[in-house]
């Protein structure tokens, strides 16, 4: 028996169209400094969490100030000299913490032809996953800005309206380990002096450096000698490692890497670190080591007397900002105890906004917390007055990215 199709014979307008119900998600670069796990499901390695501290915000508190009692410094008395009319007074310094709103959206459709298409895919169960991914790489974002430029993006607009400043404590690769001019950059409480003389550190740091063992050792007589920062756990402190300068410390090849260095001695320890994706916890010169594939980048601009230094973040999703090109530095953190205080004055949570009839929805997440680097000053801030016991900027100029 023979079908015979009469009338249209376009077969095209006989076929169904099918999606494929397994639905592919975008691959992004895990965030070392992790959030919101319970919106996840895959296990991510992640910065232990005395790296932060949190502070939530009971109702009616907008801000929260931390105080930081200095120890003694005078000189004393001795022999003869009367006590009297020679004591020292206490001193404190302050650390004031905000906290401000973000959110973001998703677009959908209830009922209707998209709202057809999109059931056949299922996107609707995958809102509550994609904005919680979101919100966990924002939180990173964050973070990086905090320790960066002090306070996160979030907390510049109004109403907390804070201003961003570089973090006190600075060390640039292949420039001596003298604070002065065109040396490791000094600090300065106005903000385009500071930009000068990290500036003039990275001219004077010349061609690209890559970070090696030798660093470490200077990392850690900085950390405990120089800024003195408080360990977190163990007297350890957690060191984050830029993308392309955790290349350099693989590189077998690369004198001065992990791998080198455990090529030539043969020292066991070693060797998990030269590999691991992430460079691992095992301590070296009391430093967890952490890669991080979504570490900031600074570029400077214009000229001597005049440099401008900006800094980059990775986004969410595929925004990366960060640039490629020009004079770039990669950027590590040195980190002891709580050096980002996370304040916050409502949890993440979903709400659902109807529209057109019901036809159209919109399914946001919203979140109320700032992040912010823990330094202290004093009530009359000046250049010596800032004190920073808690976490570094650790440099170096961009490795040539070649294979």
């Amino acid at each position: 028996m023979s079908i015979q199709i009469v009338g249209n014979t376009d077969y095209a307008d006989l076929v169904q169209e099918v999606w494929d119900n397994n639905l592919r998600r975008q691959s992004v670069p895990a965030d070392i400094f992790g959030e919101l796990v319970g919106l996840y499901s895959e296990e991510l390695r992640m910065l232990p969490d005395s790296i932060i501290m949190r502070l939530p915000f009971k109702k009616g508190v907008y801000r929260h100030t931390i105080v930081l009692l200095m120890a003694l410094a005078g000189a004393g008395v001795n022999g003869r000299t009367d006590q009297v009319d020679q004591e020292e007074s206490q001193v404190l310094k302050y650390f004031t913490a905000y906290s401000n709103d973000y959110s973001h959206a998703v677009s959908t459709r209830k009922y209707g032809i998209d709202a057809h298409v999109n059931e056949g895919l299922g996107l609707m169960k995958w809102i509550n996953q994609q904005l919680g991914d979101w919100h966990k790489e924002k939180f990173g974002r964050k973070c990086r800005q905090a320790l960066v430029q002090r306070v996160d993006e979030d907390l510049v607009v109004a109403p907390t309206s804070r201003t961003q400043h570089w973090n006190k404590n600075m060390l640039m690769k292949n420039v001596s380990l003298v604070y002065s001019a065109n040396n490791q950059p000094t600090y300065d409480s106005t903000l385009s002096t500071m930009t000068e003389n990290l500036g003039d550190a990275i001219e004077t740091a010349g061609a690209s450096a890559g970070w090696d063992v030798k660093y470490f050792a200077a990392i850690r007589h900085f950390a405990t000698n120089m800024w003195e920062i408080e360990p977190y756990v163990a007297n350890r402190y957690a060191l984050t490692i830029p993308g392309f300068q955790s290349m350099s410390l693989k590189d077998i090849s690369t004198t001065g890497s992990l791998a080198n260095l455990q090529k030539d001695s043969f020292v066991k320890e070693i060797a998990p670190l030269a590999w691991q994706y992430y460079l691992g916890s095992h301590p070296i010169y009391g430093l967890d080591l952490w890669e991080d594939p979504r570490s900031p980048v600074l570029q400077r601009t214009g000229s001597n007397g005049s440099w401008a230094v900006a800094a980059y973040y990775r986004g969410m999703g595929s925004t990366d900002d960060r640039p490629t090109s020009g004079t770039l530095v990669d950027v590590g953190f040195l980190m002891g105890k709580s050096p980002i205080v996370v304040a916050e004055h409502e949890k993440l949570h979903y709400e659902e906004e109807i529209r057109s009839y019901g036809k159209r929805a919109g399914i946001g997440a919203f979140r109320g917390c700032g992040a912010q680097a823990l330094e202290f000053d004093t009530g009359n801030p000046g250049d010596t007055t800032r004190r920073n016991q808690n976490s570094a900027l650790i440099l170096a100029r961009r490795i040539a990215a070649t294979a």
